[in-house]
């Protein structure tokens, strides 16, 4: 199996996170990990999702002499790298989850 390539610069957070004082106390810490900033790689769809509202907020905005398709011939090969980008970390995250989720 591939080698996560980023782990070592952004960690998940620590497997056995289970030592919980009540039901309440792991249910905010499930959120917190879930919600949290780390790893980053699970937020690499955002991207993507980000960049296609961006562009569909500002066609409402486009000059109306212009092309629908020439916006979208000019847009859509950018957004659609960074989703293959985001797709590709997505893909590595959920391959390392697979590892450790077969080992247990």
């Amino acid at each position: 199996m591939l080698d996560d390539p980023l782990a070592r610069f952004d960690p998940a957070h620590a497997e056995g996170h289970t030592h919980h004082l009540s039901a309440a106390a792991r249910w905010m810490g499930d959120a917190k990990i879930a919600l949290g900033p780390q790893p980053a790689r699970k937020w690499a769809g955002l991207g993507a999702a980000g960049a296609a509202g961006n562009v569909l907020a500002m066609i409402g905005w486009r000059r109306p002499e212009r092309a629908l398709r020439v916006t979208a011939r000019e847009a859509l090969p950018s957004l659609g790298v960074g989703a293959a980008m985001g797709a590709l970390a997505m893909l590595f995250s959920f391959e390392k989850f697979a590892q450790f989720a077969g080992k247990k």
